[in-house]
Parts: structure tokens; C-alpha cells; sequence
């Protein structure tokens, strides 16, 4: 890399004319003056390792975080919700949005918790329809899973419960316990969590009757 002295050349920010890495102060993480053009004479300052330019060439993006370079989905985890390597840069996840003026992901409109002005404006996540105090919301008889991802039946897999007889919408899934349907002693919750499949951690489901039964004794007590 060459070097040069200038009195003249400080603050400067991404994108912009340097003399050497002390010049490129303007913008955070882009402390790194480099020859861009082949050519003799002042250089560019870009930005620092393990971070990428914004569409704007305004700021330094670390890498991984949403707007940030990536690989695969999997280098996508600095930043909630925007798991999503797109063209080599990460997004936010389906159901998410860009919060206006602010580089995080939330919840888009239409989908369950996301924004909405009617009942007409919930269209993206099934069995909820509900605009409540301007959020979409689970229908009745529906609740909202853990993240918001899904309204599940009560009764269901998964869904709310008083008692095992309340558990009656899930093959298989005909356990209530803490509030919530789960799998048959035998039987585990696939990757969807939509249905018990037979096998696998049969003790783990007996534990679960097991507490629940305990849990049951104690409540009346």
C-alpha cells in the first residue's frame, strides 16, 4: 500500500480521497485507505475488514447483519429476524420488513402482530384475520405460537388446553400439559410442529405424562 502525507487530509469519510489509513476517520469502520484504480496519486477509503458498503456507500456494514455480505443463510445471524442471505447480502426473513429509519427487522404488515388498519389488511398468516388495536390477530379458537410464527387450533398440537379431553384435533396428541396439547408417550412433535410421529424419545414422552399427572395431583391438593 502506498503511503503519502497530507495536512490537509483528515475526517475523510467512505468512498473518498485518502493518503493513508490515519485520513479515513469519517466513517465508522472504514479505517482503510487503499489504491482502487492502479493508478499514482491519492486512494480511496473502504471499509474494514469483516464489513461491506451499503447500497448508498454511506456506511460500513458488518458482515452477517442484515444488509451485511454473507455466503448462505447461515452467515445471517447478527441481526434478528434477517436470517436471509439474498444475493450475497442479508435480508430479513419472510413475514419481516426493514423498520422504517432503522436497521432492524420487524414484523410486516399483514401478518400475525404486524401492522393493520382492517380486518381485510390480515391476509399472510392463516387462521389470522383479527385487526385488533391495529394488529393482526388469531382468530378465535386460535392461539398465537411461541414467536408468532403460526395460529394453532386450541385442542390442537400445540394449542391451548384445560384438560386431556381437551386434546382431541391431533392424532396422537392427546396430552394436556401446562396449558398446552402435547405428544403421546411413544410419539415426538415432527420439525412443524403438526403432528406426533412414533418412535424416538418414547421416555421423554412418558416423563411428560408423568408430570403432568404429578402436576394434576398437586393442583387439587
Amino acid at each position: 500500500m502506498r503511503r503519502y502525507t497530507s495536512s490537509s487530509a483528515f475526517g475523510v469519510a467512505l468512498n473518498k480521497t485518502c493518503y493513508n489509513d490515519t485520513n479515513c476517520t469519517g466513517t465508522p469502520n472504514s479505517s482503510t485507505c487503499v489504491d482502487t484504480d492502479g493508478k499514482n496519486g491519492p486512494d480511496t477509503c473502504v471499509c474494514s475488514t469483516g464489513f461491506s458498503p451499503n447500497a448508498q456507500n454511506t456506511s460500513c456494514i458488518a458482515h452477517g447483519y442484515l444488509n451485511g455480505a454473507c455466503a448462505s443463510h447461515a452467515d445471517c445471524v447478527g441481526s434478528a429476524h434477517a436470517g436471509t442471505c439474498t444475493s450475497g447480502t442479508c435480508e430479513c426473513d419472510v413475514g419481516y420488513a426493514v423498520k422504517t429509519g432503522r436497521s432492524t427487522c420487524e414484523i410486516a404488515v399483514g401478518y400475525l402482530e404486524g401492522g393493520c388498519a382492517y380486518n381485510t389488511s390480515c391476509t399472510y398468516t392463516e387462521n389470522a384475520d383479527m385487526c385488533v388495536d391495529h394488529k393482526c390477530k388469531c382468530n378465535p379458537g386460535y392461539t398465537a405460537r411461541a414467536g408468532n410464527t403460526s395460529c394453532v387450533a386450541d385442542g390442537a398440537l400445540g394449542g391451548v388446553c384445560a384438560d386431556h379431553a381437551n386434546c382431541t384435533k391431533t392424532a396422537k396428541a392427546g396430552i394436556c400439559m401446562c396449558g398446552k396439547c402435547v405428544c403421546n408417550p411413544g410419539y415426538t412433535v415432527n420439525a412443524h410442529e403438526t403432528e406426533c410421529n412414533a418412535g424416538g424419545v418414547a421416555m421423554a414422552s412418558a416423563w411428560i405424562v408423568l408430570l403432568t399427572v404429578m402436576f394434576e395431583i398437586f393442583t387439587t391438593l
